[in-house]
């Protein structure tokens, strides 16, 4: 039998997606923490029509949200290639990876805001978001041109914000919930949002953002 860290990670369920639309949204697999808040995980992307069956690891620096490193694996067109064949063919190059840059596997749990943290759960951690709406020039949709998160009321400063600046932006974003470090001094938000279809609709969901930010649980 594998042990936790040599084991393929499980899937934390983001959407429910059904046939005849399997592929059209982001599958998340957390993988785990470093000591010093870098959070890592599996993304299966969400695949319209091009059966490439990608798949991405991701370190991202939760108290910079800088990106530390990436590596993508093709796994082709058989479609019977979940996370255990990927984790099979692929897992020793990805756990060196993640030694590579501190990160311990661990049980990942998706938890949701208001966050409730410290021994005595008596830290308690909220965020707002705010979004900025525009019309598309060409598609005629109004949809999702920036967005700020906030800590709770504090509007001193946002702790993530990004803008799209290209042709296409998703029709709504949301926060969907949270990972924290098991110290609980780091947090991982996941921001998701729906987007136009490549043809219109069917349109697919995917992960905008993972936001982090530093906790300080009592």
């Amino acid at each position: 039998m594998l042990s936790a860290q040599n084991a393929a990670p499980t899937e934390t369920p983001l959407f429910v997606t059904t046939e005849p639309f399997a592929g059209m949204d982001d599958r998340l697999f957390p993988l785990g923490w470093s000591a010093d808040g870098k959070f890592a995980w599996v993304l299966k992307p969400l695949d319209e029509a091009s059966g490439e069956n990608r798949w991405g690891v991701t370190i991202q620096d939760m108290t910079t949200n800088v990106t530390t490193a990436t590596a993508e694996f093709i796994m082709g067109e058989d479609a019977a290639s979940g996370i255990a064949q990927v984790w099979a063919k692929h897992g020793q190059a990805i756990t060196a990876l993640l030694n590579k840059h501190g990160v311990k596997r661990t049980a990942s749990a998706m938890d949701h805001f208001p966050l409730v943290l410290g021994k005595r759960r008596s830290t308690v951690v909220n965020v707002e978001l705010e979004v900025v709406h525009g019309k598309h020039a060409d598609f005629g949709y109004t949809g999702v041109r920036s967005f700020e998160i906030f800590l709770g009321s504090d509007r001193k400063s946002a702790v993530f914000q990004k803008s799209y600046d290209g042709f296409l932006f998703p029709f709504t974003v949301a926060i969907v919930g949270c990972f924290t470090s098991p110290d609980e001094k780091y947090a991982a938000m996941v921001i998701t949002g729906c987007e136009r279809g490549w043809e219109g609709a069917p349109h697919p969901r995917s992960i905008e953002a993972f936001a982090g930010f530093k906790l300080d649980a009592e």
